[in-house]
């Protein structure tokens, strides 16, 4: 017996009611044959945490819950396929 699924919600208007804590992604985005599925999930991860978040390969493997080898070679897909840009910013010589 084939399952039918229907879509509840309409092709083209979705109303959200926003909140601070909420995140739009891309059907593109997260549709891209281009890219891994842990890459995808990496991405939305770090698109959904605060602007004035702290990145650091070790602390996106925490939250990740993958080790660092992982995590770089996630970051070298995004930043191949363009979905990336990494700046390293240099510590401050101030003690803050």
């Amino acid at each position: 017996m084939d399952m039918v699924i229907e879509k509840t919600i309409g092709d083209t208007i979705c109303r959200v009611h926003k909140t601070a804590d909420f995140t739009i992604l891309s059907n593109k985005f997260i549709g891209s044959t281009n890219i891994s599925c842990q890459a995808i999930t990496l991405l939305a991860t770090a698109m959904g945490l605060p602007h004035n978040w702290n990145y650091s390969v070790k602390g996106l493997g925490k939250i990740c819950d993958v080790g660092i080898t992982a995590i770089r070679n996630m970051l070298d897909e995004l930043r191949e396929w363009g979905y990336l840009t990494i700046t390293k910013l240099m510590p401050s010589k101030e003690k803050n």
